[in-house]
């Protein structure tokens, strides 16, 4: 069965949240999202990544971010119509994620943020 609330294919924006203080770091996507599963790629200040994931019938979001010989991030999320927010793993550190359809703007992430808080940062 075919979700019908996927998000849109195509140019993603971003950020991803980590260090102490608290800093945004900017990321941009190309995701496609069809049926369940989310491809993509995209470039950060680490580096180019590929993205392998799936989305559920809920809105619910998981993927795996693994950087061009480098290392992976696992990233975990909820759609809610406009963005994907949600929390990114490595190791034992954490932190929170924001991303949204490109056209959309900065706007959608302060409309998010407003309803969802964003986690605390866990470090060693």
């Amino acid at each position: 069965m075919q979700n019908e609330s996927l998000p849109p294919s195509g140019p993603w924006s971003g950020y991803y949240i980590e260090g102490h203080p608290e800093s945004r770091h900017q990321m941009s996507m190309s995701l496609k999202f069809d049926g369940t599963n989310m491809d993509g790629d995209g470039i950060d200040e680490i580096g180019p990544f590929v993205i392998h994931g799936v989305f559920g019938t809920r809105g619910e979001v998981s993927w795996t971010k693994s950087y061009i010989g480098k290392h992976s991030v696992q990233y975990q999320g909820q759609y809610n119509g406009r963005g994907i927010c949600g929390d990114w793993t490595i190791g034992s550190c954490t932190g929170g994620f924001m991303i949204w359809p490109y056209g959309l703007g900065d706007g959608v992430s302060d409309a998010v943020e407003e309803v969802v808080a964003l986690p605390v940062l866990a470090h060693n």
